[in-house]
């Protein structure tokens, strides 16, 4: 689809009520987009790999004792599950809006287990992906909300999104709460 016609209709989704559940009715049932491909998720695991050796080289942290902050969670959780089936310690997952379903994320989760030829977890509950070490905090201003202290910020293909302002204090209250040496990995 051209950008411009994708972009119009997703002005049009985020104006009128329910517009976001019309949205991911599409991807579900006319597009076919969610659960995404087995290609995808590769991409996204990729994408956290990189952000662990971008890690490893920057931090003196150790891996399982870190604590991460991701900010655009999605709907499914696939960076932050391959975040921590590689040994990140706690993830703190955020969105502005509720997007993730957990259908989508124990079907994402079976494709990164997959990947990373790693036991397959299932989750129930969001308690459950709680006690796995991420938790999905949705809806969620990082700008002005509480923070742990983080040994990584990471965003993926999100904060291009956001506008100026409200990007500069999401850096600012981030700043904050960074231990030392702690690092920001943003694709």
């Amino acid at each position: 689809m051209h950008w411009k016609t994708k972009a119009a209709c997703f002005r049009i989704l985020g104006a009128i009520p329910f517009g976001s559940n019309l949205h991911f009715l599409a991807q579900r049932h006319v597009t076919r987009t969610w659960p995404r491909s087995a290609e995808h998720v590769e991409a996204l695991v990729d994408v956290a790999r990189k952000t662990i050796n971008e890690f490893r080289a920057l931090s003196t942290e150790q891996l399982p004792s870190s604590t991460f902050l991701e900010i655009g969670a999605g709907r499914d959780l696939t960076v932050p599950l391959a975040l921590r089936m590689l040994g990140v310690g706690k993830i703190l997952t955020t969105d502005v809006k509720r997007l993730a379903k957990l259908d989508l994320v124990n079907a994402a989760a079976k494709m990164v287990a997959a990947e990373l030829a790693a036991p397959i977890p299932e989750f129930k509950s969001w308690s459950q992906l709680e006690a796995f070490g991420i938790s999905y905090q949705a809806p969620f201003d990082a700008s002005t909300e509480a923070l742990p202290d983080i040994s990584a910020f990471v965003s993926n293909e999100v904060l291009e999104h956001v506008p100026p302002a409200v990007l500069r204090a999401i850096f600012a209250k981030v700043a904050t709460r960074m231990r030392p040496g702690a690092v920001s990995c943003i694709a």
